[in-house]
């Protein structure tokens, strides 16, 4: 009946071209209840839409900025309601001297006179008492919180508020006899171990670096219906021996042409070493479709400087050269990645047992020449690297002993190579070592270069019974 009056009278207004004070109080109140009247209503309004006190009453209530109440409490007390020409009207809130109600607000044990000028809820923390927490957040909840007609008719209609169905399970991509079977689900008849459920799978992502598992997991998204790895390596009726190959013949992987375009390029301007750094991490972090095509392309190049020293010593061996590139380029892949090169469908180089580059090097001289001469391995290193490049297999102090850097401020510098190591077998075999112009080294390279061979070697005599020939004084 509100409503209808109040649409008759705004119809009037209409016609009349204003609407009046009296028509807005027909069905707009900003006031407190009259309990006697309309019990319900003063109840519901007394306790969810009382604002405050804020202010100097409660400076910390979440309403207040800057010393201000953001939502504008408390209002202006006003005897009727007032209209003006931009159509919001400012509704009547009496004072209690002209009629206006007024109530008494408990909050933890104070009480607080409100009347028509704060609306909305608020909230006041006891103090004093620290054994008891000033926080209702069960009462704050309730007080803030707001429920839409939809939800409350969705509630009304006791609908599920939030479901997510079928759940999602993340499946980890794994290599054959890594598998760990599923726990959860319901036994699946003539599978032995096999479980189902109503789950989702949703595969992890590969990085390329384990490239045999990330071409496996583009094969789970290409071959439909795989019951076992064998189905997922037969492509055309040909079981193909990894799972890289299964992906090179469908066609899932680009070419290399771009990587092709960088090693040229590369070939060009770059020593020999820089190329086979290049080509480990081509190898490790771009996921080369097929490494070992790039490798018999630009192997000349990769080993070139290899061959130049062999050839200085009169051992020119193919087969021993390209062998000492590959080792290198696995040396390196190993630190980037800590995998070798066989993972990358690459040969793997013959390490002589676990010998090292280094050992391989120094052996590879013209054996019957230094039979002759009564020698066995010997290490020729200077203190620079243009005298080191003038004696015959020569290299730096410092890269063969594993100098440390900081001679001048350590009081027993220690050379970094251990007895298990590749370095540490290449010395423990040394019998001679030529020092060319060691009067340009700090005489603690000297000292530590003796603790090194003496560990070594596990004889305490000095440089633990190597021959050290110091030479350039």
């Amino acid at each position: 009946m509100a409503k209808k009056r109040f649409a008759s009278r705004a119809l009037t207004a209409v016609v009349d071209g204003k609407l009046r004070p009296n028509q807005i109080d027909e069905v707009i109140s900003a006031e407190i209840p009259n309990p006697e009247t309309d019990r319900k209503l003063y109840d519901t309004v007394t306790k969810n839409m009382i604002h405050g006190p804020c202010g100097a009453l409660n400076s910390s209530s979440p309403c207040m900025k800057e010393g201000k109440c953001t939502k504008k409490y408390p209002r202006a007390l006003l005897k009727d309601t007032q209209t003006n020409d931009k159509g919001y009207p400012l509704y009547r809130r009496r004072a209690p001297e002209d009629g206006g109600r007024t109530i008494i607000q408990k909050t933890r044990g104070h009480e607080v006179l409100v009347d028509n000028s704060d609306q909305a809820i608020f909230n006041i923390r006891q103090q004093g008492n620290v054994n008891v927490d000033p926080r209702d957040e069960v009462q704050t909840f309730r007080a803030g919180r707001y429920v839409s007609s939809n939800e409350a008719a969705w509630r009304i209609l006791g609908l599920p508020l939030h479901e997510r169905y079928p759940a999602v399970t993340h499946l980890a991509v794994h290599l054959p006899n890594e598998w760990k079977r599923r726990l959860q689900g319901t036994p699946v008849d003539g599978w032995p171990g096999v479980k189902a459920g109503d789950t989702l799978g949703r595969i992890y992502t590969v990085h390329v670096s384990n490239f045999e598992c990330y071409c496996l997991r583009m094969l789970l998204n290409v071959i439909q219906g795989p019951t076992n790895f064998l189905d997922l390596k037969t492509v055309d009726g040909q079981e193909l021996e990894t799972f890289r190959q299964a992906c090179e013949k469908l066609g899932l992987l680009e070419d290399d042409n771009h990587w092709d375009a960088t090693m040229e390029e590369a070939v060009l301007c770059r020593s020999p070493s820089q190329i086979r750094e290049l080509f480990a991490l081509l190898i490790t972090t771009c996921g080369l479709s097929n490494p070992l095509q790039l490798w018999d392309k630009y192997k000349t190049a990769l080993s070139e400087d290899i061959l130049h020293r062999f050839e200085r010593m009169n051992q020119v061996n193919d087969d021993l050269c390209l062998n000492e590139a590959l080792t290198l380029i696995e040396d390196k892949i190993i630190t980037i990645s800590g995998k070798k090169l066989s993972d990358f469908g690459m040969p793997t180089p013959q390490r002589r047992g676990e010998l090292s580059t280094d050992l391989i090097k120094e052996l590879s001289y013209n054996t019957a020449l230094l039979d002759a001469q009564d020698r066995n391995v010997a290490l020729a290193v200077a203190s620079s690297g243009i005298a080191a490049t003038l004696l015959s297999g020569g290299r730096t102090a410092h890269s063969v002993f594993k100098l440390p850097l900081n001679l001048a401020s350590e009081e027993t510098p220690m050379c970094n190579i251990s007895k298990s190591s590749a370095r540490g077998a290449l010395l423990q075999q040394c019998k001679l070592i030529v020092w060319d112009e060691c009067t340009m080294s700090h005489k603690r390279a000297i000292e530590a270069l003796d603790r090194c061979l003496q560990d070594i070697q596990s004889n305490r005599k000095l440089m633990g019974g190597v021959v050290v020939l110091l030479a350039g004084f």
